[in-house]
């Protein structure tokens, strides 16, 4: 699949991409190491876009390698996290889980609307493995 460095903000794109691989990541990583630190127009990053259409957990993990803790818990245009986003998109449990290890603070940050990622997991008919597994129970939010 690779990379393009002709489009404004390749990474993002590739990720949209169901056929993603951890391999097409570190490619995209080495042409554009700035990428990583993008954001498109609804001010989500690369992380946030992962969080939304990854099925496979080593993309967070490829992802989260290449951040510092703290870029789990930038928000988008709605003030919406990594988790928030993973949450309200149903992601599996190794996604889920993937997301919480980077940054346990995003388990409780609220978006524009005052919700944690727990009330967008019981929202969204999470399922309890996932929930128990990132330990949204566990925060008390």
């Amino acid at each position: 699949m690779g990379c393009s460095t002709s489009r404004a903000v390749p990474l993002l794109e590739l990720l949209a991409n169901p056929d993603i691989t951890v391999a097409d990541i570190h490619a995209c990583a080495i042409t554009d190491p700035q990428g990583i630190h993008a954001k498109g127009a609804n001010g989500r990053s690369p992380l946030h876009v992962a969080a939304c259409h990854a099925e496979d957990p080593g993309i967070v993990a490829a992802l989260a390698a290449m951040i510092d803790r703290a870029a789990a818990l930038e928000r988008d245009a709605t003030g919406r996290t990594t988790l928030h986003l993973a949450c309200a998109t149903r992601r599996s449990p190794e996604v889920l889980s993937a997301l919480g290890s980077i940054n346990a603070s995003a388990a409780v940050a609220k978006d524009n609307d005052g919700r944690t990622p727990l009330h967008l997991a019981l929202e969204h008919r999470v399922s309890l493995e996932a929930i128990e597994v990132v330990g949204l129970l566990d925060t008390g939010a």
